[in-house]
């Protein structure tokens, strides 16, 4: 079985491979893809974890595409877990995008 982190690894190296900006990282105790200095993806237990704008956010919240993230009691706006799946490399590159300006 493959674990999202592995998941994301795969897509993350192939992202650093098609951007020199792409970094890895360590974040909430699991690895992290980042762009200048500012992390746009990382795995946990239930999935991928993407920062995207809040208004794609609510958008795959409202379509069942992801669920909130939270760090403690705060609902994370500009934050989404979304599992692994087809669409998924689009929107770790669309993550990608957002940060990288």
């Amino acid at each position: 079985m493959t674990t999202p982190g592995e998941v994301l690894d795969e897509i993350g190296h192939d992202l650093a491979g098609e951007h020199p900006d792409v970094e890895r990282g360590r974040i909430f105790r699991s690895t992290g893809f980042k762009v200048r200095g500012k992390y746009f993806a990382f795995a946990n237990a239930d999935g991928i974890v993407l920062k995207l704008p809040e208004g794609r956010v609510r958008a795959l919240l409202d379509a069942g595409g992801g669920t909130e993230f939270t760090s403690g009691p705060r609902v994370m706006r500009e934050w989404v877990r979304v599992p692994a799946g087809p669409g998924l490399p689009d929107l770790v590159a669309e993550a990608h995008a957002f940060l990288a300006g």
